[in-house]
């Protein structure tokens, strides 16, 4: 099959099928293995928020960091803690297959974020949205654009531009 029409069948199977979906993003304090997640949403297919909330980390959010998406110490000072997201965001990541802008990320802070409070995380099926727009030639993600503007982004307003993304190509299938 041409990566072209592979790319059609797999938009088309999502859209098909929403209600197995969610779409997920996440800010974090940083990159390395010790950094976790500051912020996390999930809505679905048909836009709805499911989780949108700050979250406090152990560690502190680097001013290199809070550049990038202008999440402040302060503003996570009263945020939940992982261990009470995680009750909340875990029904959903069992149930339904995520969709991310770059799923293996998004997933390696969920996991590391479960793993410095003491959290053993399951699998979690994904689907990374950069590795199936990639398949359409001249194709190029919103979110991609948008990030490489280097401008402030957050979860929940990624997660949209994610779904409409979606949208887009899944009305240049029909």
């Amino acid at each position: 099959m041409l990566p072209i029409e592979k790319f059609k069948e797999e938009i088309k199977n999502i859209w098909d099928n929403k209600q197995n979906y969610i779409i997920l993003d996440t800010e974090t304090t940083g990159l390395s293995k010790t950094d976790e997640i500051v912020e996390i949403a999930v809505i679905n297919l048909d836009g709805k928020v499911l989780l949108n909330t700050l979250v406090k980390p152990k560690k502190r959010i680097p001013d290199h960091v809070i550049k990038i998406h202008g999440i402040t110490n302060e503003m996570v000072e009263h945020a939940p803690v992982w261990e009470d997201v995680w009750f909340t965001l875990m029904p959903y990541l069992m149930s339904k297959t995520m969709i991310a802008y770059n799923a293996m990320f998004d997933v390696g802070m969920i996991r590391q974020s479960c793993e410095i409070h003491g959290i053993k995380a399951p699998y979690i099926k994904q689907l990374d949205m950069m590795a199936i727009c990639k398949n359409l030639k001249g194709y190029r993600p919103k979110l991609e654009s948008f990030a490489t503007k280097k401008q402030e982004h957050r979860a929940l307003a990624d997660t949209l531009i994610i779904l409409e993304d979606i949208i887009l190509a899944n009305l240049d299938v029909e």
